[in-house]
């Protein structure tokens, strides 16, 4: 006997995006979390952890200067390069140290494309590139914003771009972004903000890759925990359940009762990663 179950159909699921979505991801495996899962669930087709050692097929970044010449592993495509240098408590270091710096990378880590530093603050980049031989292959930016400056964002990553075409250099990635709530702030807010800005990256053919902040915050007061008790997490970091703000992200409606697949009372995306089926296809 047959049994049809239809899932949520995701309009253009299997269209790919002209910004690949991904994630920064800090935390590693417990009894209710698993990193590979997460990013299933959450739909991102890269991820990366800050470090030269990611595991499995995470980006490596060579976060600060006291970290160049390390051995990498992970994806062995790109290399991303410092991270936030125009801040003294992250891989701080003037431009003149970072050109420097920058100009050993193919001798250290041949064969590889190369990731900008990755600033909040563009006009780091904007002292470092003249200083650069080899442009980089793609320009990293970051940008968070609160309720009352939405729109800066867009403004933000499209200098990134402007800085990008100035120089020659092809791709732009917006490496770190997330909207930063105040306590009081209702999660729908920031989902429809995740949902405006992913439909915005997508009409921006520089813009080629994008990785929210972040996959799953751990809860515990750590410093990655924004403000009191505002949570950017796209997955529950205690239960793996995907959130509001991962639903927003992933883009897949939960709607219809019939794709309750494994009974927990609500239609999520890990429905389609245990049916393992074609979004909106009968399973039989």
């Amino acid at each position: 006997m047959t049994h049809t179950v239809w899932l949520p159909v995701v309009t253009n699921a299997h269209q790919a995006p002209n910004t690949l979505p991904g994630v920064g991801s800090t935390y590693a495996a417990h009894a209710g979390y698993e990193q590979q899962a997460a990013l299933v669930k959450v739909g991102a087709g890269w991820w990366y952890n800050w470090t030269y050692k990611p595991g499995g097929n995470g980006t490596p970044m060579i976060w600060g200067p006291q970290y160049l010449g390390k051995p990498l592993d992970g994806d062995t495509s790109w290399l991303m390069f410092y991270n936030e240098p125009e801040h003294p408590k992250q891989g701080y270091c003037v431009p003149e140290q970072g050109a420097a710096d920058w100009a050993q990378l193919p001798a250290l880590y041949p064969g590889r494309r190369y990731v900008s530093p990755g600033c909040y603050d563009l006009t780091w980049l904007e002292r470092w590139l003249p200083l650069v031989e080899r442009m980089p292959d793609a320009l990293a930016a970051h940008c968070y914003v609160n309720r009352n400056c939405k729109d800066a964002m867009r403004g933000h990553f499209e200098r990134a771009v402007q800085i990008a075409e100035q120089y020659g250099i092809p791709e732009v990635w917006a490496t770190e972004w997330s909207y930063v709530g105040e306590v009081y702030d209702p999660p729908d807010e920031a989902a429809a903000f995740i949902r405006d800005m992913l439909a915005w990256f997508e009409r921006q053919p520089r813009l080629t890759r994008q990785a929210y902040f972040q996959l799953s915050h751990a809860g515990d007061g750590s410093e990655w925990w924004w403000r009191a008790n505002w949570d950017t997490s796209l997955v529950d970091f205690d239960t793996g359940e995907i959130t509001a703000l991962g639903q927003a992200f992933a883009g897949v409606e939960y709607a219809d009762p019939r794709g309750d697949v494994n009974k927990n009372g609500k239609v999520d995306i890990s429905d389609l990663v245990i049916v393992g089926s074609s979004f909106g296809k009968a399973v039989g």
